[in-house]
């Protein structure tokens, strides 16, 4: 019985593999091996079997043909006779061309056309009984030099079998009698691996290239041994969906870029690539088709209030922090300030030994390129908030000279390039060519992947005051010193930085007052504007004393002004200046003038700034000499009482707030951390593990003997002994330069402790009666002590206004109780406090006639051995 079959390959000089003309699907149709009756062909290893089959090939690829199976082998292989439209009978025309002889049992009636066709050959010396013919030679692998050449020029080679979507085997043309038979990776792609997409892909390829002619370059190598070839034939081009094979495949939604032939193939071929693929993508092309849009791919970030926060978006912004070197802050157009980080990048870590020693560096690099600057910012996806991760755009950065940051970045070695996840949406759109820069740092051992640096000592100038004073007259010789800006602490206080030294220290800026708790707005207002213009920018700086913390006075200069930051932030009515003090920055005249202006303009400090009454105010002043008390209002937390009778407190406020969260950082990082292998010396601040709560703290070492260490803790005033093995290695970013303490200290106003025997009594009802969430202490003086801060009134309720007569202080309490005793001998300050000291004067008296606590056995006051 006869049938047609359409020729998809051949297998030899006279077997042809056949499959329905008529397929439809988009998967290999069922295929079947027929061998030409009578004829034997050459077999590999015998002269002429390359063209025998070649010329097989040629003849007959892609043609319907008629068949008529006349035999079949236990087997199953079928052998019969096949017509060709073009060619007639296909056995005849093969021995007639010397493709192949007549098989020597067969019965000469039935072959005799073929005889007649060999004998013709013969006689003509075609094919194989041409006597110049010679056996080729095939092998399995090039030479590295036929790698190369093919790079320039193309070799002709034959696809003889689709082992899968990206895999080939391919005969190479090298010579005329000189082959090599190889597997070969598709360059570029993967193809799918899974049912129906992985045999739609091999099927496309056999259908197309399977015993066609080819041209092939080899690009490289994978890891496995097997060539990258980038494949093409006379089809491509005209069938307008590629310039060859690979890109066939990705256009068609067939296959995916492979990313572990970048480094092969380079950032260009790759970049084309992936264009392609994306196209198909947006197209739903093949297996894209079922493919639903990733979620990213239409998100916007809730991290921002703007629209231009979404994917896909460009605009640009000016930076305002560099945390690392991929994740940077910057200020939008709006002035709303958001995070971002980098795609396809990471930076060095503190959990990674091997780039631990770089995070520096590479936060620097990246801080002096673009701190303050204008750049492009492209949004190449946004990654959404997880347990460990925030929500945040991933982006691409251009400079204002066009160049890509992440590429400058990657080839200075400061950071690796993220291998993605097939399928990611959050690869930036140039990381073929960051790994190609990776590739080229490693080369040249940059960055992490050089020497580590060597770790320098950085020096805490203002970790005390005693340090600070060996380090002022060093600074106060140098008008100007080269310094960048750590962090903001307040408007008027900085950690600054001293790269040529590496010393850190801290920076107030001198000739600005305090601002008061009526003007916290401005005060914020203040910090955002030093913030925005100075936090991690290079500026100079000038020191002429230091302060009771260790902090040193001076003025802050952008780099190329002449007038420091007290000027800017004077002219904006965002501070106001300390007349004592003005004179002490050599820039007297030029802050004054300042002010005045933002007086005149009324803004910031001075909206409802009245000229008139402020000559009244000055001539007032000047008569009682500033002797004037302007109380204070203080939401306060009591943390510990000295057996002096100070109180230990912390303001409730954002900024201890923000130390709570510091402290609880603290506690995390050193709870995996040994004890301190050395001994601490006194007034150094280290950490010490407390053996009761076993929770971390600040505190200072007052004094030690061999085993135990008497410590205070700086943050809530106890004093506390405690081995060695619970004391612990301050880290540098915890230190009191980076994180002031908290603690302010206080004596309780026109009052002195009683005596021993009830200064327990008096410690004991202060906490009771400061145990509350509603405590307030009004200031009125700054303490003449060294080591107190103030003069305060507390109150165990919020306080409105001054204190009427039926405002009982906790002050007034303790009187009563008879637990603490009214001052005698008072100061200029306490004497503006007259009445106060007249009702505490009669609660003593009154305490004292009931015989009530410290007054329990008479007059204390009359026996000075008591206390």
């Amino acid at each position: 019985m006869s049938f047609f079959g359409k020729v998809i390959n051949v297998l030899s000089g006279d077997t042809l593999v056949l499959v329905n003309p008529g397929h439809k699907g988009k998967t290999s149709p069922t295929e079947r091996i027929v061998t030409l009756s009578h004829i034997q062909a050459p077999r590999n290893n015998e002269k002429y079997a390359f063209e025998s089959k070649e010329f097989l090939r040629e003849s007959v690829i892609n043609q319907v043909v008629k068949c008529k199976v006349s035999n079949i082998t236990a087997s199953g292989r079928e052998f019969g006779e096949c017509e060709s439209r073009v060619h007639g009978d296909l056995g005849q025309y093969i021995v007639a061309n010397g493709g192949a002889k007549v098989r020597d049992r067969v019965d000469e009636m039935e072959a005799s056309n073929l005889k007649d066709a060999e004998d013709l050959a013969k006689t003509r010396g075609l094919g194989l009984w041409d006597d110049k013919v010679k056996i080729v030679e095939v092998r399995n692998s090039l030479t590295e030099a036929e790698l190369e050449k093919s790079k320039v020029k193309p070799y002709d080679a034959i696809v003889e079998r689709v082992l899968s979507g990206d895999r080939l085997k391919i005969t190479v043309l090298l010579k005329k009698y000189e082959h090599a038979e190889l597997l070969v990776n598709i360059a570029g792609v993967r193809a799918p691996d899974v049912e129906p997409y992985s045999q739609q892909v091999k099927y496309y390829i056999e259908l197309f290239y399977m015993a066609h002619k080819i041209k092939v370059n080899f690009l490289g190598e994978l890891s496995n041994g097997i060539p990258i070839a980038q494949i093409s034939n006379d089809s491509d081009v005209a069938s307008n969906t590629g310039t060859n094979l690979s890109q066939r495949l990705l256009k068609e939604g067939l296959a995916e870029v492979d990313d572990r032939q970048s480094i092969i193939l380079g950032a260009s071929n790759m970049s084309v690539l992936r264009n392609i693929l994306q196209e198909a993508k947006s197209s739903k092309k093949g297996k894209w088709s079922a493919v639903p849009a990733p979620l990213s791919s239409t998100h916007s970030a809730a991290i921002s209030s703007s629209s231009v926060v979404k994917v896909g978006a460009k605009f640009s912004a000016v930076v305002s922090k560099v945390i690392s070197a991929e994740t940077l802050n910057v200020y939008l157009d709006n002035d709303e300030e958001i995070t971002v980080q980098l795609a396809s990048l990471r930076s060095p870590r503190q959990n990674d030994p091997a780039t631990v020693a770089f995070i520096s560096d590479a936060r620097e690099f990246v801080r002096k390129k673009i701190i303050g600057k204008k750049i492009s910012l492209n949004i190449v996806a946004i990654r959404p908030k997880s347990e460990n991760f925030e929500e945040r755009p991933l982006v691409t950065v251009s400079l204002s000279n066009g160049k890509n940051l992440s590429e400058s970045i990657v080839e200075s070695g400061y950071a690796s390039v993220i291998n993605h996840r097939a399928g990611d949406v959050d690869r930036a759109p140039n990381w073929d060519l960051l790994v190609e820069l990776q590739e080229t740092a490693k080369k040249n051992k940059k960055g992490i992947y050089g020497k580590a640096p060597e770790k320098g000592k950085v020096i805490e100038a203002s970790e005390e005051k005693t340090r600070a004073a060996a380090f002022l007259n060093t600074f106060k010789s140098r008008n100007s010193i080269p310094a960048i800006v750590e962090k903001v602490i307040k408007y008027n206080r900085f950690v600054i930085f001293l790269p040529r030294e590496s010393i850190r220290m801290v920076l107030v800026l001198g000739g600005l007052a305090n601002v008061s708790n009526n003007d916290l707005d401005l005060s914020k207002q203040a910090l955002n504007y030093v913030v925005k213009k100075y936090l991690q920018r290079d500026v100079n700086i000038s020191v002429y004393k230091t302060d009771n913390t260790g902090a040193f006075v001076g003025n802050l200069f952008s780099q190329n002004q002449s007038l420091p930051l007290q000027h800017s932030l004077l002219l904006q009515g965002l501070a106001k200046i300390h007349e004592p003090s003005i004179n002490q920055t050599g820039f007297a005249s030029e802050l004054t003038q300042a002010q005045e202006e933002a007086q005149t303009n009324k803004v910031g400090l001075w909206v409802h700034y009245d000229s008139t009454a402020e000559n009244s105010v000055d001539k007032i002043n000047s008569r009682v000499q500033k002797l004037e008390l302007e109380p204070k209002f203080l939401n306060v937390d009591v943390k510990d009482i000295s057996k002096t009778g100070t109180i230990f407190f912390h303001l409730k406020n954002e900024e201890n707030e923000n130390f709570k969260k510091i402290q609880d950082a603290m506690r995390s990082y050193l709870a995996s951390k040994m004890a301190i292998s050395r001994s601490p010396k006194r007034n150094e601040v280290i950490a010490i593990k407390d053996p009761e709560s076993e929770k971390f703290y600040r505190a200072k070492v007052l004094s030690h003997s061999k085993f135990e260490y008497e410590v205070q803790r700086i943050d809530y005033g106890l004093i506390q002994k405690v081995s060695s093995k619970d004391i612990y290695e301050l880290p540098s970013n915890y230190s009191t330069s980076s994180c002031p303490t908290q603690l302010h200290s206080a004596d309780l106003s026109l009052l002195k402790v009683p005596p021993p025997p009830y200064l327990d009594d008096f410690i004991d009802t202060v906490f009771e009666l400061t145990e509350t969430d509603s405590l307030v202490a009004v200031k009125y003086n700054d303490s003449s002590k060294p080591d107190v801060d103030c003069n305060v009134v507390l109150y165990d309720y919020p306080v409105v206004s001054a204190p009427g007569k039926n405002n009982v202080s906790i002050n007034r309490q303790l009187v009563e109780k008879g637990l603490a005793i009214v001052k005698k001998d008072l100061n200029d300050y306490e004497k503006l406090l007259k009445a106060e000291w007249e009702e505490l004067i009669k609660l003593e008296n009154e305490a004292k006639r009931k015989h009530i606590g410290c007054w329990m056995y008479g007059d204390v006051e009359e026996d000075s051995d008591l206390y």
